[in-house]
């Protein structure tokens, strides 16, 4: 046996072991694991808070918070911005739109499937 046929056949070793690593990490990733158990069960016990604010000058907005996914929230705001038609942002947990937009904002969370139960309006 060469030498050169010896590292290809290591290397071959070290590709396959890589490939079975990768798809081990792929599968602890999926709902039955225990971090999709704990997500499904945040997202059964979420309460989403829909509260009217007044900031400086008399200007009122609309404060939504609950939500436990980041991404979640970051999408949803988009969506209510555009469908609402105001300015807002979302970050650290809670999304601010411009204005009183509480009956919009819970009509538009009940059409995306969230239950009235756990949607507060103050």
């Amino acid at each position: 046996m060469s030498i050169n046929y010896l590292i290809s056949e290591i290397k071959k070793e070290k590709q396959e072991n890589l490939a079975s690593k990768k798809f081990e990490s792929i599968s602890f990733e999926d709902e039955n694991s225990f971090d999709g158990l704990l997500r499904r069960l945040d997202e059964d016990q979420l309460k989403i808070i829909v509260q009217l604010n007044v900031i400086k000058r008399g200007k009122r907005v609309t404060n939504i918070k609950g939500f436990t996914d980041e991404r979640q929230m970051a999408s949803i705001a988009h969506e209510l911005k555009k469908t609402i038609g105001t300015g807002g942002t979302s970050k650290n947990g809670i999304i601010v739109l411009q204005g009183d937009h509480r009956t919009k904002v819970t009509e538009f969370l009940k059409s995306m499937g969230f239950s009235e139960e756990s949607i507060e309006v103050i």
